[in-house]
């Protein structure tokens, strides 16, 4: 599976409704394809989620959500690639055009997207478990904290403006 399809199958078969994903359609998707491209679409998820690892984007996460622990920085990432290729690619440039693709209402995370593909491989294997990567994570320098109002409010103007209170 090419980096394409990946993006692909994420437009086609996530089903959005308000802020929250659906996986449903998306897993059923892939449990209908051989079992390397299931691990190849995790292998592409993986990559994406490692990549979205930043300081920056979680500042964005911590505004958005009104808080973010590491478990909901994880969500928070697999909701961002379950958003598109656009959203996501955008996003890693500049978290503040986060602004402009997020809803007023619920936290933006998608616990079910990080397991996707395992439910899926375990669907089309009779029960066996999808390999599992190696995955390094880069360090995140904590460069400000999150609770400095001021700092999130130069950092994130449009975010800022959103969703913290004058």
């Amino acid at each position: 599976m090419k980096l394409d399809e990946f993006w692909a199958l994420i437009e086609q078969h996530i089903e959005r409704e308000g802020d929250e994903l659906h996986v449903e359609a998306l897993e059923s998707a892939l449990a209908q394809l051989p079992l390397a491209e299931i691990v190849d679409f995790d292998k592409i998820f993986q990559q994406l989620h490692v990549e979205s690892y930043s300081w920056r984007l979680w500042g964005a996460a911590y505004l958005i959500n009104d808080g973010c622990s590491e478990d909901e920085f994880d969500e928070f990432r697999a909701w961002l690639i379950g958003a598109g290729r656009q959203v996501f690619e955008r996003a890693l440039k500049d978290p503040d055009s986060l602004a402009s693709v997020t809803v007023d209402t619920g936290e933006l995370l998608s616990e079910d997207l990080l397991f996707v593909a395992s439910e899926a491989y375990a669907g089309a294997s009779d029960g066996e478990e999808l390999p599992q990567l190696e995955l390094s994570y880069p360090e995140v320098e904590e460069s400000w904290e999150f609770d400095d109002e001021e700092e999130m409010r130069r950092r994130y103007p449009k975010l800022a403006a959103k969703y913290l209170s004058d």
